[in-house]
């Protein structure tokens, strides 16, 4: 045994002073002689020998500036890292390595663009695909840049488009595939680039086309292999999907051959398992399907030696299996061991005692097994408070589950699983803590629970959006800081998770010690970084503190004194409104959703667009607004406030308040009384957002008008006449070709109010957009915009109406420029008059100039219109209730304003000044 130990020593270093001296050697063919060496180590297994000559040989190619040497000697370090499973250091190795073609001005090489692979591999063996995706995108960049079309750049294509169909982004996905298939000029992955299209389209449900492209696959996979492997699978899943379950079973039949054939291809034999396992079930075998699933879980058991996500997953498809059959084991059982693989000290006798929401993993399938036994506990109708309150510590732990998913790197197509029921999921949330909250009438915990609860929810909507958009948000940071502070956030994450396995594995204090040690250093660091970058840029405060969820107690603080806060959730039998009072009083009443309020709801939302109808039967939209206003705010809810503060939900976020009726009426439109004259009204997507402090630098101009078609227009377009007369006294204006993309786009920043008096077009999200001179400004572009503006007014048509998402309300051209950093908004219901809004605007700007805050001198306006000298028809709420406003009550103070306490300043200054000089010269 040390005869052999030895030999295999010498023949190490001898082979490490060929490779050398073939280094040192003419550089023709050296870099061949270092490969085919390299090779010999690597197909030996050598790690110990490798992990030698390659940190020698990167020394010294580095000192001959050999970068196609020093390029190989990574690659196999890396390789060889990921092989022992020390993937910190392999990644350290390509930043390290990367950092040295840099330094050498060799940052746009070839070499780099493979160590960038390199590294987003790595990345993938993490799980973390942000930060793979963000390195395969550097290589991209890179080979594009160098015009090189070879299978690197196809396999960084196809990788990259393995990640958008994870996220879901499937047209994304489908672009970088086409890419993968032009750049594959050898045809090496073309396969595989096959599978993943096949898969691509799989997940979007377009089943003809993905089996289209699985048989392109096939028809080009070798005989053997895991390309084609991965292809059957694909095409097993579409004719499961399909109905072709003969088929289906074929397909895995031949998969799991090849897996068989490999003893670490477990997981995908698990995968294999559930399939059939699904097709047992569809086919009424539901014997068979537990006989796949005892399979799957004996082969995964007798490999996996400890947690495993693999397991976790089986285990919930086998509870939602046995949750619908009701056959054999409680699915119950099932998802506390699928929890158990999440957190290994989780005891389910013991379950009173939650894991906490801090020591939750990276792993998606945690929060589907915890909503999954939340969701069992209060199954029965006659289930007890205990058995809610329970099930609503589960439901707080799903989420902090998917929460905590959401904002790392570790997603993976499981986000997708849990994303398809997430909104059912919220929903059982919500109706499990409103009926608690309504079993226990005279206990207020969790009526604030619920409330909280949903404020949560929402601010998790708002932060997905700015994640999506981190890079671009925070791009004036430098990157070495960004890369820095999300280097932080990942080891914080990881480290916390491996304290918590290493807890429940009882190991020995001085490891316990060591990695808390660890956990506070780098807390420590990450806190002062985020200190130092929030002094330096304020955009980086504004990120990390938007979308964050507020108390009770916070957001009442932050409310006016004789304010109210309505706050709707849309479930599938009732609307459910919370409200919010100064003193945090939160009350709960239900609103059934039945066929005669739905149809006066309907009715109500479709009379307000319509002009004719108003017109031809004003006594049937009193009888309506008057009805709706009793379901949606009965009598005494509002007792003593004078300010609401709505927050919709559903259809109600097509429905201005402000046009419904206190009481009865058949009078005239001029006369009625509306909601508009007992409260100022005021709409948010979060009650959080009334929270949100202000720490965007002020913007040096007060208002800027843009009006595109105030005297001209272009093809397809109609003048708006009147469009040039809604600005503010001394705004900036941008009229005509002036208002061009660029000009809007550079100037708008530098603005307190901005103001658009254009045409908008709303719909779904790829029609969404508003109008400037050359081009429209799609919902995607403005998403990108940053601004520093106290107020938006949108006055064109059908600003606050866009595509309706369960859970994330409209998604309208308003919400996108509250997600640019406008404070409030003026936005639109529907197509408005353009004399009208002209009217109506110049009347809101001449009470804004009298100190009324936005909310009271909106209000105003619509007043004044209501007591104008027009003709009772133009008094239909139709001409003056599309406006409404969302947002940040505040005032706009001219910009002069900010120079008086400047000039007591300075006053109070010079006076102490010339104290201190007379005291200095008594002395």
């Amino acid at each position: 045994m040390h005869l052999t130990r030895r030999l295999i020593m010498i023949a190490g270093s001898c082979a490490l002073m060929a490779i050398l001296l073939a280094q040192n050697a003419p550089k023709t063919g050296a870099s061949e002689q270092v490969s085919d060496a390299l090779d010999a180590f690597w197909e030996r297994d050598a790690y110990d020998t490798l992990l030698q000559v390659t940190a020698q040989g990167l020394t010294q190619s580095a000192a001959l500036k050999d970068w196609k040497t020093f390029t190989l000697y990574s690659r196999y370090r890396i390789k060889t890292l990921n092989a022992q499973d020390s993937l910190e250091q392999s990644l350290l190795c390509a930043q390290q390595s990367l950092k040295t073609l840099e330094q050498d001005g060799q940052g746009n090489s070839l070499f780099a663009a493979e160590l960038w692979m390199r590294k987003a591999l790595t990345h993938r063996n993490l799980e973390e695909l942000r930060a793979g995706l963000e390195c395969y995108e550097n290589a991209i960049r890179i080979y594009e840049k160098n015009k090189v079309n070879d299978p690197y750049l196809a396999f960084c294509y196809k990788n990259a488009a393995q990640v958008y169909i994870r996220r879901a982004e499937h047209k994304k996905a489908g672009d970088y595939l086409l890419a993968a298939i032009r750049s594959d000029s050898t045809e090496t992955h073309l396969p595989s680039i096959y599978s993943q299209i096949a898969n691509n389209y799989y997940w979007q449900d377009s089943l003809s086309a993905a089996e289209k492209y699985f048989r392109l696959g096939t028809a080009l996979a070798e005989s053997k292999g895991n390309s084609l492997a991965a292809l059957h699978m694909t095409g097993a899943a579409v004719f499961e999907k399909k109905g072709a379950w003969e088929q289906s079973e074929q397909l895995i039949a031949k998969a799991l051959e090849y897996y068989r054939q490999d003893p670490d291809e477990v997981d995908n034999r698990m995968r294999c398992y559930s399939l059939l396992a699904s097709i047992a079930i569809k086919k009424g075998r539901p014997n068979h399907a537990a006989m796949f699933f005892e399979q799957a879980e004996k082969e995964g058991r007798a490999y996996f030696k400890g947690p495993n996500r693999e397991m976790a997953i089986l285990y919930c498809h086998w509870g939602d299996f046995l949750q619908t059959t009701r056959t054999g084991l409680d699915p119950l059982e099932l998802y506390q061991k699928a929890l158990r693989e999440a957190w290994p000290e989780y005891q389910p006798q013991t379950s009173e005692k939650l894991p906490a929401p801090e020591t939750t993993p990276l792993e998606q399938w945690a929060a589907v097994a915890a909503a999954r036994i939340a969701e069992n506990l209060i199954q029965n109708q006659q289930a007890t408070n205990a058995q809610r309150s329970l099930a609503a510590d589960y439901f707080d732990l799903a989420f902090s589950a998917s929460d905590r998913l959401l904002y790392s790197y570790g997603a993976d197509e499981s986000k997708l699983y849990f994303m398809e029921r997430n909104f059912d999921i919220v929903q059982a949330a919500v109706e499990n803590l409103a009926e608690l909250a309504l079993q226990n009438p005279t206990d207020p915990a969790p009526r604030r629970r619920l409330f909280e609860f949903l404020e949560n929810r929402r601010a998790t909507v708002l932060r997905s959006a700015l994640e999506a958009q981190r890079n671009f948000a925070l791009s004036e940071l430098p990157e070495s800081q960004r890369e820095r502070e999300d280097a932080l956030r990942n080891d914080l994450l990881k480290t916390i998770g491996e304290l918590n396995i290493e807890k429940s594995k009882r190991a020995d204090s001085a490891t316990l010690a060591q990695l808390d040690k660890e956990r506070f250093r780098i807390e420590t660091e990450l806190q002062e970084l985020r200190q130092s970058l929030e002094k330096q840029y304020p955009i980086f405060t504004q990120f990390n503190k938007a979308g964050r969820a507020r108390t009770v107690a916070d957001i009442a603080a932050a409310m006016p004194d004789t304010a109210l806060v309505l706050s709707f959730f849309d479930t599938e039998k009732n609307y459910l409104c919370l409200t919010l009072n100064k003193q945090e009083q939160v009350q709960l009443y239900r609103i059934p959703k039945d066929s005669v309020f739905m149809a006066q709801l309907l009715a109500m939302v479709a009379m307000l667009s319509d002009k004719q109808a108003q017109e031809q039967a004003p006594q049937q939209y009193f009888k309506l607004a008057y009805a709706v206003k009793q379901q949606l705010l009965p009598a005494g809810i509002s007792a003593n406030a004078k300010h609401l503060i709505v927050v919709p939900d559903g259809i109600l976020s097509n429905l201005p308040f402000e046009a419904l009726l206190s009481q009865a009426h058949q009078g005239t439109y001029a006369d009625a009384p509306y909601l508009l004259r007992e409260f100022t009204l005021q709409y948010t997507w979060s009650a959080t957002m009334l929270c949100n402090s202000d720490v965007a630098t002020k913007a040096s101009g007060n208002n800027l008008h843009i009006a595109p078609f105030g005297r001209e227009t272009r093809s397809g377009l109609g003048l708006l006449a009147f469009s040039t007369e809604e600005q503010a006294e001394n705004a900036m204006s941008l009229h005509g070709s002036s208002a061009s993309l660029t000009r809007v786009w550079t100037e708008a920043p530098r603005y307190r109010v901005l103001h658009f008096s254009t045409h908008a077009q709303a719909g779904n999200a790829s029609e969404t957009g508003i109008e400037l001179w050359e081009q429209r400004v799609s919902l995607a572009q403005l998403y990108t915009l940053r601004l520093n503006a106290d107020l938006v007014c949108l006055s064109a048509c059908e600003t606050n109406k866009g595509a309706y998402a369960k859970g994330e309300g409209v998604l309208s051209l308003a919400h996108a420029f509250a997600y640019a950093g406008a404070r409030a908004l003026i936005a639109t219901h529907w197509k408005i008059n353009d004399r009208a809004s002209a009217r109506l605007m110049q009347s809101f700007y001449d009470e804004t100039d009298k100190k009324l805050s936005l909310t009271q001198a909106l209000r105003q306006a619509k007043i004044n219109w209501l007591r104008s000298s027009e003709p009772d028809a133009r008094k239909m709420p139709y001409y003056w209730a599309a406006f409404t406003l969302s947002g940040r009550d505040t005032t706009l103070s001219p910009e002069s304003n900010y120079l008086i306490p400047a000039l007591i300043g300075l006053l109070l200054l010079s006076v102490g000044g010339f104290w201190f000089w007379r005291r200095k010269l008594s002395g």
